[in-house]
């Protein structure tokens, strides 16, 4: 006896996009506001209504079909995103960027992410553009408030030990993490450092506003 099974289509319209992202190398990112179905699923609902548990659902992408000029010389076709990450969402990024995108000159990606049911806890990803593997630069462990990447693939970012301590300044942290996972504590003791890179072709270096690493804990 031949049973037919009619396999459910739970594909999604597009959610309206949150934020847009032009890499160094041209190639265009979209953050959509909410993550939504991007592929077919074949089996229906997923179990126990978790959405990311079938590995369907994603919400930041990066666009096919090479750079912007390219895409202006020959539109892409209508399956033309690429999903960077369908484990971690964008909730509620609260630095100080304008985009949960940024970006080295290579063209790696890195953007903020959580886990379902995380209580917002966040993880910082680098996303390699030559194969798409996925590297923790900033782990779960820590309150991540802001982080800014360099050129060179350098990431100076501030935080918390606990994203539970309100405006407390103890446990507040200014670091840097090289390209090559070396850590670098700045300052601590503060809970609102102000932060801009002076970057070189060699090197990493950054103003801040904070306490004096060297001496005071007055913010100067």
């Amino acid at each position: 006896m031949v049973r037919c099974v009619e396999v459910r289509r739970m594909k999604e319209p597009l959610p309206p996009v949150a934020t847009i992202a032009v890499s160094p190398v041209g190639e265009v990112f979209v953050h959509f506001s909410k993550p939504f179905r991007y592929v077919d699923a074949e089996q229906g609902p997923p179990p126990n209504g978790n959405p990311w548990a079938d590995g369907t659902y994603c919400q930041i992408f990066r666009v096919k079909g090479g750079s912007v000029a390219q895409l202006q010389a020959e539109p892409p076709s209508e399956e033309n995103l690429e999903c960077l990450d369908n484990r971690h969402f964008i909730n509620n990024y609260n630095g100080t960027r304008s985009s949960v995108f940024q970006f080295d000159s290579s063209g790696n990606v890195y953007y903020p992410g959580e886990l379902p049911d995380s209580h917002g806890v966040m993880v910082v990803y680098k996303w390699h553009r030559s194969n798409g593997a996925l590297t923790e630069m900033i782990n779960a462990n820590i309150c991540v408030q802001d982080f800014l990447v360099t050129p060179s693939g350098g990431l100076f970012y501030t935080g918390m030990s606990s994203c539970n301590m309100g405006g407390s300044s103890n446990g507040g942290f200014f670091r840097y993490v090289s390209g090559n996972g070396t850590l670098t504590q700045i300052a601590q003791n503060w809970w609102n450092f102000i932060f801009n890179p002076l970057y070189t072709s060699s090197s990493d270096k950054a103003v801040f506003f904070g306490p004096n690493p060297t001496s005071a804990s007055v913010a100067s």
